[in-house]
């Protein structure tokens, strides 16, 4: 089990760190995400050994579309606590954090009235202050998270297009700090974006990982989930493919969720025939892991 670094905090980040917590403890299972459970008001304590913490973020801000549905699925699930830290800026993100520099931050909230802070930092830096313990409003009493979940993103990260996120770089910087980190995608295939169901199979990825999150066995790397809104119907299931290594000449945004084609051999073949797919990310340095073949996990979102 980590442990709390044990930093101390001024009155008005431990309020928001209480909150956070109230937030997780009044949200267990009840399916009553959004700003009635912002408003809530608890004496209840909640202790480090009975539940999971997961660092929420979205390179494209606090106020993105994509993180609003990913916070709220999250703090419904029992015996999951949730911070939230996003760049304030991420449309102009400023210079890279020096050695030992803490970001200023704002307080604020979700869409839904989620307890969040925005970060002068860009996506990675912004993940590696709240995993230092230094950064103000991140419920630190719990220790570092057990896991970083970056999205939902606005499109889908498939073939060339897998690298062209902000939220990659903050996986990889949780990765980096040994991590498991979950990079959420929705494709853009209906206006707007069905981010629930990205939130739904996040979920669902949740379920399966738990007990080798919470057992330390979790690989430290990026897991890329990208889910499709499908104009019509849903999506066909979930597949563990390997990231397209040549996608030369092959649409990256037509999706055909009424498909019957069979064993994608790559991200951008499922995907576009209306599959969700997992696949794991090459470290910044180096090559993903070796993909095996197409295992359908999950029905229809």
């Amino acid at each position: 089990m980590r442990q709390s670094r044990g930093m101390r905090r001024r009155a008005v980040a431990l309020a928001l760190a209480a909150s956070l917590l109230v937030l997780a403890a009044c949200s267990g299972g009840d399916g009553d995400g959004g700003s009635d459970g912002a408003a809530a008001e608890s004496t209840a304590t909640t202790t480090r050994e009975d539940r999971l913490y997961i660092l929420v973020t979205n390179g494209e801000g606090t106020g993105s579309a994509g993180l609003a549905p990913l916070v709220d699925a999250l703090f419904t699930q029992p015996g999951v606590s949730v911070g939230v830290a996003a760049p304030d800026s991420p449309l102009v993100p400023p210079p890279a954090l020096a050695p030992g520099q803490v970001p200023t931050v704002t307080f604020t909230t979700t869409p839904t009235g989620y307890p969040a802070v925005a970060v002068a930092a860009d996506s990675a830096d912004t993940v590696r202050a709240a995993l230092s313990g230094e950064l103000d409003g991140m419920p630190d009493d719990l220790g570092t998270p057990d896991l970083v979940v970056a999205g939902v993103n606005t499109g889908q990260l498939i073939g060339s297009l897998a690298e062209f996120s902000s939220n990659v770089p903050a996986a990889r910087a949780a990765a980096a700090e040994g991590i498991p980190a979950l990079v959420v995608a929705q494709g853009v295939d209906t206006e707007p974006p069905e981010y629930t169901a990205g939130a739904a199979e996040a979920v669902a990825w949740l379920d399966e990982h738990r007990d080798a999150i919470v057992a330390g066995d979790e690989p430290a790397q990026v897991t890329l989930l990208n889910v499709p809104s499908c104009a019509t119907g849903e999506h066909r299931g979930v597949v563990e493919v390997p990231i397209a290594a040549d996608d030369a000449g092959r649409s990256l945004a037509l999706v055909d969720c009424a498909s019957t084609a069979e064993d994608p051999a790559d991200d951008v073949a499922a995907f576009t025939t209306g599959y969700a797919t997992l696949s794991v990310l090459p470290t910044a340095d180096g090559p993903a892991p070796a993909g095996g073949d197409a295992t359908t996990t999950t029905a229809g979102g």
